[in-house]
């Protein structure tokens, strides 16, 4: 009984270590599961080393009692180098795990359902490969290493960091994928690096490093690229030349302005031929999404370099409107800030064309997008249309509610035309028939293909020059001259031309008028004696007669329209000077007397905008700007006044060639941004790439 009772150990026995050490206790709880191990392996190896492996050892699991032996107890302990074991936080322990390197434990692999299993050969072909005998899985090393790297290269995988790769059947397959991946070579890298003898925080810097270098060279190499596409972009936006073509398509022979550019650069630039052919798929910034991005950009960058040229100083305002090949009303808005300084800023679309949707378009634009205020406008210019000068409901009127002192500028280039028509009009009746006549000439020599074919022929039989007729224009007085000169080049090819339609052709209609243009209409002779003749003047000549019923007649239209349309309130110099300019016109004449009194040679002379820009540059140079303070600051003010409202009907010229028959349908926005890179091409070309 009694040696019963030695050889019979209890469970208390078993965990007393027999050493010098009589009191020395190691708690141990036998599971393979790694979260109930108690203290550190060292422990468990130390008390299994004292026990003999023959005896019978009693444990008390949470479910059963189960009787295992010391083979049992080894199977069913955790190594501290398996792969379920988190690595050790201290940096010493750490170092001695990285050198000991994966944990490849030769054994008995279970096998699975099918009969297969882990085999000892995958260390040999696969490095970095450790194994798992808790858990039957393999994990990667490396990755395991450095899967909290925040820097590291590619997605990490958590089958063979975390969870354990269990599916042997598609192993080496498996393997080889997860070797090629970019997460994966970054930690073999990493791990190669550490056992150089490096410390792990300095290698993991110095990837930091080269990771951070790599994506700033990438970083740069997209900025070159973004440069090249931002100047085709410019190119194409101040030739106002159409980007897209039938599709967006690479492989598409009319794929637009944009890509064929593209193409042609890419056989020539290194840096764009290797984005395009080696660079992400998804990030190409060719697409017309970006193309509308990048014209966005540039807009808004020109935009407020234009918009700083004259945020401090006073402005006048240039406005009209027109219809676009997309019939929509347009509102074109240009600014003065200084002599020979007209700047094109934006184009909105009206829905309305009464005078309140102008006004409230003309505020937004003035106010929300150039960030002005009124109290820096000296004047407005518009076309003599009710809308826009009416003094009581037109768009000047409320202009001038915002601001009492501004003036308004009725187009002076517009009311001369206006008196030009109107001084050939029905009181005029020669030239009012000669001008028509020139018309119907056009009409009907160009209304035809085959007409105008008879004059080409004619030209070159009789080896002329034949100069293209032109057409008149209500709004062009100008045309009216070119018109002339092309008659009187082309005259007697047109009579011979005329002669052969007449002819030839068997249309009665063309046959008539054909007959009638080139008619010599006689004049009728009376057959009464006159008897008062000695007090009448006879006409003895064509010229005479030309001189009193066309030219006088002419120049009496031409005095009596400039009476009447040219007194505008910019004429009366003492109201413009005083109440739009604060000037004291009693110090302004006090300077203007001393002014006088300097040598001619000294001063300029004359009465022209050019003489005002020469006085100006004089006073500058000769630092009396100063001492004639009102006298400067009149002439200062005066050259930002406009005169005509040109430079928005030179906008609309644009216009037809940005917006053209071709492309209707643009947006607004982009309509905008690329006709202001059509007009305003300096400042496009000056743009800062790093803004």
């Amino acid at each position: 009984m009694n040696n019963k009772n030695k050889k019979m150990k209890t469970l208390h026995d078993f965990f007393i270590k027999k050493s010098t050490k009589p009191n020395s206790v190691y708690p141990l709880i036998l599971t393979p599961s790694t979260s109930d191990v108690i203290k550190t392996v060292h422990q468990i190896k130390e008390v299994l080393d004292d026990i003999d492996p023959d005896d019978p050892i009693i444990l008390t699991p949470s479910t059963s009692d189960v009787v295992k032996t010391v083979h049992q107890i080894r199977e069913l302990t955790v190594h501290f180098y398996d792969p379920v074991v988190e690595l050790p936080k201290n940096r010493i322990e750490l170092s001695k795990r990285v050198n000991y390197g994966p944990y490849q434990p030769v054994i008995s692999f279970p096998r699975t359902n099918i009969k297969i299993s882990f085999h000892e050969n995958y260390y040999t072909q696969f490095k970095w490969i450790e194994y798992s005998p808790s858990k039957d899985a393999a994990f990667c090393f490396p990755c395991r290493l450095f899967k909290g790297n925040s820097i590291n290269g590619g997605q990490i995988d958590l089958v063979f960091t975390s969870k354990g790769f269990k599916n042997w059947k598609g192993s080496v397959r498996s393997f080889s994928r997860h070797q090629a991946s970019k997460a994966h070579l970054f930690s073999s890298t990493s791990w190669h690096n550490v056992l150089n003898e490096k410390p792990i925080d300095v290698i993991m810097n110095e990837n930091k490093a080269l990771v951070l270098l790599e994506r700033e060279k990438e970083r740069l190499n997209n900025r070159e690229m973004m440069k090249r596409l931002i100047d085709i972009i410019v190119i194409l936006g101040k030739t106002g030349k159409s980007f897209h073509g039938h599709t967006e398509k690479y492989t598409d022979l009319n794929k637009g302005m944009f890509l064929e550019i593209v193409d042609l650069l890419k056989k020539y630039d290194p840096v764009l031929k290797n984005h395009l052919e080696n660079g992400p798929r998804n990030a190409m910034y060719t697409s017309n999404r970006i193309q509308n991005d990048l014209i966005s950009s540039i807009h808004n960058v020109s935009f407020r370099n234009l918009c700083s040229s004259f945020k401090n100083s006073y402005i006048s305002i240039i406005a009209d409107e027109t219809s676009d090949y997309g019939h929509q009303e347009q509102m074109s808005l240009v600014i003065r800030y200084s002599d020979k300084k007209i700047k094109y800023t934006s184009l909105q679309r009206l829905l309305k064309v009464d005078a309140q949707a102008i006004f409230n378009s003309l505020n937004d634009m003035l106010v929300n997008k150039l960030n002005l205020d009124w109290s820096t406008v000296l004047a407005v210019c518009f076309d003599g249309a009710s809308n826009m000068s009416g003094s009581y409901n037109g768009v000047q009127a409320k202009c001038k509610e915002k601001n009492s002192k501004l003036m308004y500028v009725h187009c002076y280039a517009h009311c001369l035309n206006l008196m030009l028509v109107d001084s050939i009009g029905l009181r005029n009746k020669i030239a009012f028939n000669f001008f028509g006549i020139i018309q119907l000439i056009y009409s009907f020599i160009e209304g035809s293909c085959i007409r105008h074919a008879v004059l080409e022929k004619v030209s070159r039989d009789t080896n002329s020059k034949l100069v293209t007729l032109k057409s008149l224009s209500t709004t062009r007085w100008a045309c009216r001259s070119e018109a002339i000169a092309a008659i009187k080049s082309n005259y007697s090819i047109l009579l011979q031309a005329i002669e052969e339609i007449k002819n030839s052709t068997r249309n009665p209609e063309i046959k008539a008028k054909a007959k009638d243009i080139p008619e010599v209409k006689k004049q009728k002779i009376s057959s009464r004696v006159d008897r008062n003749k000695e007090t009448q003047h006879f006409i003895e000549s064509k010229k005479e007669e030309m001189k009193y019923s066309c030219y006088l007649v002419t120049l009496d239209e031409m005095l009596s329209g400039l009476n009447s349309r040219f007194n505008q309130e910019t004429l009366n110099e003492y109201v413009c000077l005083s109440n739009t300019f604060d000037i004291d016109i009693d110090e302004l004449k006090s300077e203007i007397k001393l002014l006088k009194n300097f040598s001619n040679t000294e001063i300029p002379k004359g009465t022209s905008t050019v003489t005002i820009i020469q006085w100006l540059q004089w006073l500058s140079h000769s630092d009396r700007a100063d001492i004639f303070n009102n006298f400067n600051k009149t002439l200062q003010l005066f050259t930002i006044i406009p005169v005509t409202s040109c430079s928005c009907e030179r906008a609309f010229s644009k216009l037809n060639i940005v917006k053209s028959k071709l492309r209707p349908n643009m947006n607004q926005e982009r309509l905008d941004s690329l006709l202001f890179m059509s007009i305003e091409q300096e400042v496009c070309t000056k743009i800062d790439y790093g803004k």
